[in-house]
């Protein structure tokens, strides 16, 4: 905050990025403006707005990500995961690229929930279908990448949570337990407090709605429905962890991502 229109300029760093690190940049810049739309369309519809004009933003933003022109786009970025150009760059480097696919996979697969859920007209299903299409087919390994991680990251979370145990003689105790053995040593007038993670966290119905997917090599047709949950023989997405089903009717528009 300052009286003056402008502000001095004290000090200027020029950095130089290369090729893989612009690519980072890139899908990082993109997975945030894609958190935005989700945001928007979400409050957008927990408040009985107008979505038309979110609708057109929304679909034409997920379009030129994922039908992008060949060597074009997000997709170029691919070339850098290849084995003949990956011995170029370090090993954090690709990983840090592998992940940021890997989330752009995921608040794609959120972004055309609410593209088929906002949809004006029937008319513009098969144009829906078409880019439902389009994401498996230029994302498959993608796809099926963060379906497999989801999948171990439930079994490990159904066999262990972490909790803090409250004691009367030690009350900063932590411990982790089982999640199918509810005895654990120490007082029996222990009270135990769940951590809640983000896993355990509002995300975690997102989670469980959205981000559960899994690739099924079939035919190419296929069709999103409202609830999520893309169906036909062209893939299947398989529910994960899922929210009860009372909470989720009466919530259906509150799942937001924060970010």
């Amino acid at each position: 905050p300052t009286l003056m229109n402008r502000s001095e300029i004290v000090k200027v760093t020029k950095s130089k990025l290369s090729p893989l690190e612009n690519a980072i940049r890139s899908l990082q810049v993109k997975i945030q403006e894609l958190y935005g739309l989700e945001n928007m369309c979400n409050k957008t519809l927990k408040d009985h707005g107008d979505v038309n004009d979110l609708f057109t933003e929304l679909s034409t933003n997920i379009t030129g990500t994922i039908s992008a022109p060949v060597n074009g786009g997000i997709s170029q970025y691919k070339a850098f995961l290849e084995p003949s150009t990956s011995k170029q760059f370090s090993t954090d480097d690709l990983g840090r690229l592998t992940l940021a696919f890997d989330e752009l996979v995921a608040v794609l697969g959120r972004c055309l929930t609410l593209h088929a859920e906002l949809l004006p007209s029937k008319d513009l299903k098969p144009s829906h279908d078409l880019l439902v299409r389009l994401f498996e087919e230029n994302f498959a390994e993608e796809i099926e990448r963060y379906s497999r991680t989801l999948s171990e990251g439930n079994r490990s979370r159904n066999n262990m949570i972490t909790a803090r145990i409250i004691s009367h003689k030690n009350p900063n105790k932590k411990a982790s337990f089982s999640g199918r053995d509810h005895h654990t040593s120490g007082s029996n007038h222990s009270q135990f407090v769940l951590e809640h993670s983000d896993s355990f966290g509002p995300n975690s119905l997102l989670f469980g709605k959205y981000l559960t997917r899994t690739l099924s090599h079939s035919s190419t047709t296929s069709s999103l429905d409202k609830s999520g949950i893309v169906s036909g023989t062209s893939s299947t997405f398989l529910a994960g962890s899922q929210p009860n089903t009372n909470t989720d009717s009466q919530h259906k528009h509150d799942y937001s991502h924060s970010g």
